[in-house]
C-alpha cells in the first residue's frame, strides 16, 4: 500500500476504523499509483508520450471508483435517516471521480504534457478529498448513533437511582437493561472495528465496568428502597451509580476519539493479561439466583476461580520490583476478597429456597464487588510501578558496561555485565505482564 501521507495529500493514519480502511485502500492504491507516476514522470517512455501501462492504470482507477460508489450506495440504503447528507457526499465522489478518469485519459494520451499532468494530480486530490468526506460523514453517523445510545443508558441509570418503590425500580431497571443490551452490541461492533489497540482496550474496559456494576446497582437500589434511612444502603447505591456513570463517560470519550479517565481506561497502563480476564470472569460468576445455588457445585467452583486470581496477584506482589507498601496492600486485598466470598457463600446458603433474597445477600454482593475493584486497582498500580522503575533510564546499564570496557576494567566489565543482564530481564518481565 502507499505511504501513510500520500503525495496527493491524503493521510491514511487519520482513519480510525478497519472497515473504512478496507473500503478506501483499493481506491487510494490505484489513484496514488497513477498520480505518483505522473509526478515522477514514470508513466511513459514510449514515443510521442503515449502509454499502454497508463491506460491499464486508468482502467483500474475507474473500476475502483465504481466499486466504491456501489458499496457507498448500499450503506446509504441501510441508513435512510442520514440519506440526504450521504447522497450529497456521494454525488461529489461521482463528480470528482469522473473528472479524475477524464483527466487521466487525457494525460495518458500525452504523458509528456506538464499541463495535463498537473490537471490529473489536482483531480486525484479532489477525488480523495471527496471520498474522505463521505467516509467521515458515514463514520460520524455511526458515532452519533452510539453517543445517543450512551445518553439513553445514562438517562435510564438516573431513573433507576430515583426509583421510590420496588415496582418502579423493577420497571426502570428493565428499561435500562434493554438499552444496555443494545449499547453493548453496538459497542462490540465498534470495538472489533477500531484500528487503535489502545482504544479497543479502553472501550472493552468501559463495557466490562458497566456490566459488572449493573447487578450491584440493582441490589443496592433495592436495599435502599426498602430502608432509605440506612446510610450504607444509600452509599452502596451511589457507589454503583458513580461506577456506571464513569463507564458511560469513558465510552463517550473513546467513541469520540478522546482519552478516557485513568480510573477506567486501560491503555495508559497496559493490561495485566489473564489475571484481569479472571477477575472479570469471577465478578460475573458470583451473581447467582439463590434458588439455583448448590453448595457442592458453586462453592468449589468459585473458590477455585478466586485462588487462581490470588495466585496471579501473589506473583506480582512477590516480584522484587513491587514496592513493600504495595505488596502489603495486594496481600490484604486478596485476604479481604477471600473473606468477602465466604460471607457471600454463607448468604447464598441462608437464602436457598426463599422467594425474595435478604438484604444481607444484597449487601454481600455489593461488598464483594468493592473488594474485587480494590484488588484490581492495587494490581494496576503495581504494574505501573514496575514500568516506571524499569524504564526510568534504560541506557544506564549499557553506559556503565561501555565505560568499564573502555577503561579495560575486567572486574568492572563482569559486574556491569551482570547488571545489564538483570536489567534486561526486568524489561522482559514487565513486557510479559502487559498486553500492549
Amino acid at each position: 500500500m502507499a505511504s501513510a501521507v500520500l503525495s496527493t495529500g491524503f493521510n491514511m493514519d487519520a482513519i480510525r476504523t478497519k472497515s473504512v480502511e478496507r473500503t478506501l485502500a483499493p481506491l487510494v492504491q490505484q489513484v496514488t499509483t497513477l498520480a505518483n507516476s505522473a509526478e515522477t514522470g514514470h508513466v511513459s517512455n514510449r514515443k510521442k508520450g503515449k502509454s499502454k501501462n497508463g491506460s491499464v492504470l486508468v482502467a483500474a482507477v475507474e473500476r475502483s471508483i465504481e466499486n466504491f460508489v456501489e458499496n457507498s450506495a448500499s450503506i446509504i440504503r441501510e441508513n435512510p435517516d442520514a440519506a440526504h447528507e450521504l447522497v450529497k457526499a456521494l454525488d461529489d465522489v461521482k463528480r470528482t471521480g469522473a473528472e479524475m478518469v477524464a483527466s487521466s485519459r487525457e494525460f495518458v494520451g500525452d504523458a509528456c504534457s506538464s499541463q495535463r499532468r498537473t490537471k490529473m494530480v489536482a483531480a486525484a486530490r479532489a477525488l480523495l478529498t471527496a471520498v474522505a468526506r463521505l467516509l467521515i460523514i458515514a463514520d460520524m453517523i455511526d458515532v452519533r448513533l452510539l453517543l445517543e445510545a450512551v445518553q439513553r443508558v445514562k438517562g435510564n441509570l438516573d431513573h433507576v437511582k430515583g426509583a421510590a418503590s420496588n415496582q418502579e425500580l423493577t420497571d426502570r431497571f428493565g428499561a435500562m437493561r434493554a438499552e444496555m443490551d443494545y449499547l453493548s452490541e453496538e459497542t462490540r461492533k465498534r470495538l472489533n472495528d477500531l484500528r487503535n489497540p489502545g482504544e479497543r482496550d479502553d472501550l472493552q474496559a468501559a463495557r466490562a465496568l458497566l456490566k459488572t456494576n449493573s447487578p450491584i446497582m440493582y441490589t443496592a437500589s433495592k436495599a435502599f428502597v426498602r430502608h432509605p434511612e440506612i446510610d450504607p444502603a444509600r452509599l452502596n447505591r451511589d457507589f454503583a451509580h458513580s461506577e456506571m456513570s464513569k463507564a458511560l463517560q469513558a465510552m463517550d470519550d473513546v467513541i469520540q476519539g478522546r482519552t478516557p479517565s485513568s480510573e477506567v481506561g486501560m491503555s495508559q497502563y497496559g493490561r495485566i493479561g489473564d489475571l484481569i480476564a479472571e477477575l472479570d470472569k469471577f465478578q460475573n460468576r458470583v451473581y447467582l439466583d439463590p434458588a439455583t445455588y448448590r453448595d457442592k457445585k458453586h462453592r468449589p467452583e468459585l473458590e477455585e476461580m478466586l485462588e487462581r486470581i490470588v495466585s496471579g496477584a501473589a506473583h506480582i506482589a512477590d516480584s522484587e520490583n513491587t514496592r513493600d507498601d504495595r505488596k502489603q496492600r495486594i496481600v490484604a486485598e486478596c485476604n479481604a476478597l477471600r473473606q468477602a466470598l465466604q460471607d457471600l457463600l454463607t448468604e447464598y446458603e441462608r437464602n436457598a429456597g426463599r422467594k425474595e433474597p435478604s438484604e444481607e445477600l444484597d449487601l454481600a454482593l455489593v461488598h464483594i464487588g468493592h473488594k474485587a475493584k480494590d484488588l484490581r486497582r492495587h494490581l494496576r498500580r503495581a504494574v505501573v510501578d514496575h514500568v516506571s522503575d524499569a524504564f526510568l533510564d534504560t541506557r544506564v546499564p549499557l553506559l556503565v558496561l561501555i565505560d568499564a570496557a573502555q577503561r579495560q576494567d575486567e572486574q568492572g566489565v563482569e559486574d556491569a555485565g551482570r547488571m545489564f543482564i538483570e536489567h534486561a530481564g526486568k524489561l522482559v518481565e514487565v513486557r510479559l505482564r502487559l498486553l500492549l
